[in-house]
This record gives C-alpha cells, sequence and structure tokens, in this order.
C-alpha cells in the first residue's frame, strides 16, 4: 500500500496540475482579445474565393479598407496583412495558409513600404499568431525550408521549438501579462492586448488605428526635431523572397500588383529612399506587374496633412477611407488597361 501511495500522490498532483494547466490555456483562449483573431478565423472558415487579397505590413492592415474597393469595382477583397510583417512571412502565408485553403485567387497586392526589407525594423516571425493557426500548418512550416525572419526583440532567433510552444500556447505567450489578466474587476471580462486599434470598425482584415497624430509609435531615437530619419538595410535574401513569391503567384495564376501606401512626406527623411524604390521597380519591371507608389509618382493631398496620418507612416481612419477611395479607382483604371 505505501508504495501504491508513493506512485499515486505524484500522479494524482501531475494530474490535477494538467487539468489546471489546461483549465488555464482555455480561460486565457476565451478572453484574450486579439486584432487578428477575426482575421485568421476568416481566412480558415471564410469565403474559399476573393478577387484581391493584401498581403503586408502594418501600413496595408491599417491603411487599405476593403468595403471601399469592393463598392467601387465589385470585386470580393481581403485585407491579410500584419504589423511587422517581411517578405518572408508574405511568402510563408500565401504557401501554408492562402494556397491550400482558396480556390481561386484573382489578384494579390503586395506590400513595399520602404523598412519591408530590413529584418530590424520587420522581424516578425510566422509563428506570431501561431494560436490561430492550426497544428498541421504550424507542423509544415516548422519542418520547411523557409527563410526565417529574426523575431522580436528581447530574444531574437529563438528555436522553432521555442518559437511554436511560446506562440500557440496562450499561457505561454501570454505569461509575461498573467497578473495583468487575472487582476482585473471581471475575470470573464475579454482582455484586449492591442489598444491602439479600432475593433469595431473591423472589416475584412482592415482596422484603423485610434486616435490622432502619435509622432512617437516607433520611438524617438530616429527623430530630429519633427522629421524622422532612418536609411533602411535591404536584406538581399529577403529580395529574392519576394522576387520567389511574385514567380511563385504568376506560376499559380495569380495576378500581382504592387503598391506603396503613402506617408506623410514632411514627417520622414530616407537616405536611401531611391536605392530600395528601385528594387521594387526591378522586380515590377522583371514580372510585367504595375507598381502603385503613392509616395513618388502617385503622391497627391493626402501625403502632405497630417490629420490623415496616426504617425508619419501610418494613415489614420479618416486618411485610410480617403486612400483607398483612391486607390479603388487607379486599380480599376489599371485593371482597365492591362485588358486593352
Amino acid at each position: 500500500m505505501r508504495i501504491v501511495r508513493e506512485v499515486t500522490t505524484p500522479a494524482v498532483f501531475l494530474t490535477f496540475l494538467a487539468i489546471g494547466v489546461w483549465g488555464l490555456n482555455a480561460w486565457l483562449d476565451h478572453v484574450i482579445e486579439d486584432e487578428y483573431e477575426k482575421t485568421f478565423r476568416e481566412m480558415y472558415l471564410g469565403s474559399a474565393e476573393y478577387d484581391v487579397i493584401f498581403l503586408g505590413s502594418s501600413h496595408t492592415a491599417h491603411g487599405i479598407h476593403p468595403r471601399y474597393i469592393e463598392e467601387r469595382t465589385g470585386l470580393s477583397v481581403y485585407n491579410f496583412a500584419f504589423d511587422g510583417a517581411n517578405p518572408p512571412v508574405m511568402h510563408s502565408i500565401y504557401k501554408f495558409i492562402l494556397k491550400p485553403r482558396k480556390r481561386r485567387l484573382s489578384i494579390v497586392v503586395l506590400d513595399t513600404i520602404w523598412f519591408l526589407l530590413d529584418e530590424d525594423w520587420m522581424p516578425r516571425t510566422f509563428y506570431f499568431n501561431a494560436e490561430f493557426i492550426d497544428w498541421r500548418t504550424l507542423l509544415q512550416y516548422t519542418f520547411s525550408d523557409e527563410v526565417r525572419p529574426p523575431g522580436y526583440a528581447p530574444e531574437p532567433r529563438r528555436s522553432d521549438l521555442r518559437n511554436l510552444l511560446e506562440y500557440k500556447i496562450p499561457l505561454l505567450k501570454y505569461h509575461a501579462r498573467l497578473p495583468e489578466i487575472l487582476l482585473r474587476k471581471n475575470f470573464f471580462e475579454r482582455f484586449d492586448t492591442t489598444k491602439v486599434v479600432d475593433k469595431n470598425n473591423y472589416y475584412r482584415g482592415y482596422i484603423p488605428f485610434v486616435g490622432g497624430w502619435v509622432p512617437g509609435a516607433h520611438g524617438w531615437q530616429y527623430w530630429r526635431g519633427g522629421v524622422s530619419y532612418r536609411p533602411a538595410h535591404i536584406n538581399q535574401e529577403w529580395v529574392q523572397v519576394y522576387d520567389n513569391t511574385i514567380r511563385e503567384l504568376q506560376a499559380d495564376g495569380v495576378r500581382v500588383l504592387l503598391y506603396q501606401a503613402p506617408e506623410y512626406l514632411e514627417a520622414r527623411e530616407v537616405p536611401n529612399y531611391d536605392e530600395v524604390d528601385a528594387v521594387y521597380r526591378r522586380l515590377a519591371a522583371k514580372y510585367h506587374v504595375p507598381f502603385l507608389n503613392y509616395n513618388t509618382d502617385l503622391r497627391f493631398f493626402i501625403n502632405y496633412d497630417k490629420k490623415y496620418f496616426w504617425n508619419f507612416d501610418h494613415l489614420n481612419r479618416e486618411g485610410s477611407v480617403i486612400f483607398s477611395q483612391k486607390f479603388a479607382k487607379d486599380l480599376e483604371r489599371t485593371l482597365q488597361n492591362r485588358k486593352e
């Protein structure tokens, strides 16, 4: 009997511990409100066909409103962009999430913000939203030869296993914020992880920023007076990934369009902007795809009025509506010109 007790006591403890961890994970999964939860759910459970899908960074996620493009063009549009997304993440999203689940993708619009190729500015990994991605897809990615972004500080370049577990399991992902989540008045109230965005105005992946001008959103270390000054590193491996993405999309019969969202030009200075812009222009020429750049040849009044911006490189809600309406007209004209 003593031996039985010695064996069963740890077993009972571990059983209760496992049940407790499982329950805490289930509770966190219920109360956590992430800005991209709806996006992934719609990609998994929504329509299997889209006329236009946007892939890119936060400039797309918060700057392209699909409703206004749909109203103008009659096309079905989805904004599948994420904060900090980079060419490797964009490629992996297409390869592992979109391509296996969508019967038809007519057009994919790719973001070209000038620091998209800079691993310090854009470190997001495919694992970052692992809690919303199924295990099979995550394992396929884990054992693939996809290029890995460095990941967010303070611990970049962690192993695939650690990234997988820490971003897939809510208890591990939110452990640092657990006291804040637990010590609330309403234990079952939804916990908003991203309060700078307006979830009430979410639409097909688009979600606007809350509030007005926030110049220091990226930190103040690169500001000189009222201007953000910073060159962008061009990661040549990521240039090749971007190239591969265009090539694979076209091989799958998908039309590709490159674009760059407008910035408040009087509040940013990029010493090597022309060098970065030339990378995208070469790719556009190589694959004969349109490139709509709203900071160069297509700049308009919005680029010179900060009331339309959240910070120098992100549109606010009003700005995103105006820009989406203009983009819809330009897209319509571009598609018409291609038919002629």
